[in-house]
């Protein structure tokens, strides 16, 4: 499931798909935003009667969330109107105390690496936890060298880490956790969990951005159409989801999030959602279970169309799907076939955004059945594909397996690699970046793996020991 930037997209590149416009404004954080002045000019039993009629209308409310609780005319199973200005977003949410300008500082000892951003020109960010107090805190971490040194350049204090720790570790965050990032340049970018920030300068300040939908499910970032997506999606307890799956499509320059793209309503609780922006298209996954199999949509004429796979798929979701970096294709993989520790996967591809699948190979992809399954590929005939991470089923990688392979015949056999990286609970995520940078994410670790070679060969980075 592909949590990373991706090659991107743009207004241009999808007829009858065209966010809600809007005014670009200066950042002001809710919290430090003066209170305006206002008086009461009603007194005695005009006041008494007041309280008295907006009680009613809370009663009423209330009444009328129970017997809609997604509000006005949406229907469980069917697609929002793009556009739809929609109940249960998140445009008013609460206050939350934005971190402050920070220094850069050394890398905090004991910080576990969570996610990965190349930004271009050297600059690579990383999101972790380190201790904080009694808990941990949210650390965002600079490099300006490729990786080779590392600074602390913002600690989230106050957001929700309950649920990004442990051995595991849902998809679908609570509403002010930030576990993720994705930069489009050095300057601008974003983290994200269930709640969404925004930076302009490096990392050294953050504002928050209101944004449709309670919960954020996932980020992707078009630095060269100069395009974000957004998904997010509401009725989020504990893991799950039960109320729409909204898609944004905005500019670096919002302060906010209030379009709808294209929108639905899911049959099912879902448990995780992710975005893939490939070649100027956007395809959103989304799931009952953090592992898969998912179910794919396309985003045609303002509404989010199933994708189908080949017969050789069995009727089985797309349990994986990601972009060709740089390029045009896809790749998925479908119908697994669990034996013992091990599954194996069938592996298909895609030249015309999914509107038509090849069979690469059948069986060829054989990972440990832990965790999810991240899909890579640099180059056109280059696919990566690993497992695990603390998602679903934890493990441990059985002995005389690998939790990451390769293929150079674009998916019709797979090999581990010549120097492979490891991790006894396998990869949460695997990154193809445009200029064929690679990188592998365990998140229970404090490093990550890189490789500039095809995935032949890897090197391990960590934030914490590397020269500062």
């Amino acid at each position: 499931m592909p949590l990373v930037s991706r090659p991107g997209i743009r207004g241009a590149d999808y007829p009858g798909i065209v966010p809600e416009p809007i005014v670009d404004q200066p950042v002001v954080d809710a919290a430090t935003e003066p209170p305006h002045p206002a008086r009461i000019p009603w007194r005695g039993i005009s006041v008494a009667l007041g309280i008295a009629f907006g009680l009613m209308v809370a009663a009423l409310g209330v009444y009328a969330v129970t017997l809609q609780p997604l509000g006005g005319q949406v229907r469980r199973g069917y697609a929002i109107d793009p556009g739809q200005v929609v109940a249960g977003t998140n445009l008013t949410s609460p206050s939350v105390e934005a971190p402050s300008p920070q220094p850069p500082e050394p890398v905090p000892p004991g910080l576990r690496s969570w996610s990965v951003s190349n930004a271009g020109a050297g600059s690579v960010f990383a999101l972790g936890a380190a201790d904080c107090s009694d808990d941990v805190c949210p650390v965002l971490l600079r490099s300006s060298d490729d990786g080779t040194s590392w600074n602390a350049v913002q600690t989230f204090n106050n957001a929700d880490t309950s649920s990004a720790r442990g051995d595991f570790v849902p998809s679908v965050q609570p509403d002010r956790a930030i576990t993720q990032t994705r930069f489009l340049d050095p300057q601008r970018g974003y983290v994200f969990g269930g709640d969404l920030w925004l930076t302009r300068d490096r990392g050294q300040t953050f504002s928050r951005m209101p944004h449709v939908g309670q919960t954020v499910l996932d980020v992707a970032v078009d630095a060269p159409r100069n395009t974000v997506a957004v998904l997010a999606s509401d009725g989020c307890v504990q893991g799950t989801c039960t109320g729409p799956i909204y898609l944004s499509l905005i500019k670096p320059s919002d302060n906010s999030v209030s379009g709808v793209t294209a929108s639905l309503v899911p049959t099912i609780a879902v448990s995780a959602g992710s975005l893939v922006l490939s070649h100027g298209k956007v395809f959103v996954q989304v799931s009952g279970s953090p592992t898969g199999p998912f179910d794919a949509y396309a985003v045609k004429g303002g509404a989010l169309v199933p994708m189908k796979g080949p017969t050789a798929c069995r009727g089985t979701g797309i349990g994986a799907l990601t972009g060709v970096a740089g390029a045009r294709g896809l790749y998925a993989v479908c119908a697994p076939v669990a034996a013992g520790d091990r599954t194996s996967y069938t592996v298909i591809r895609s030249d015309n955004d999914g509107g038509s699948w090849a069979v690469a190979s059948v069986g060829a992809l054989v990972l440990p059945a832990i965790g999810q399954v991240s899909l890579a590929a640099p180059d056109p005939s280059v696919l990566v594909a690993a497992s695990g991470g603390p998602r679903g089923d934890v493990g441990f990688v059985p002995k005389g397996y690998a939790a990451l392979v390769r293929s150079d015949n674009a998916g019709r056999t797979f090999s581990p690699p010549t120097t492979p990286p490891t991790s006894a609970t396998g990869f949460d995520d695997v990154i193809a970046t445009d200029d064929s940078r690679l990188y592998a994410i365990p998140r229970t670790t404090s490093g990550y793996w890189t490789s500039d070679d095809d995935a032949t060969t890897w090197r391990y980075v960590d934030p914490a020991v590397e020269k500062r």
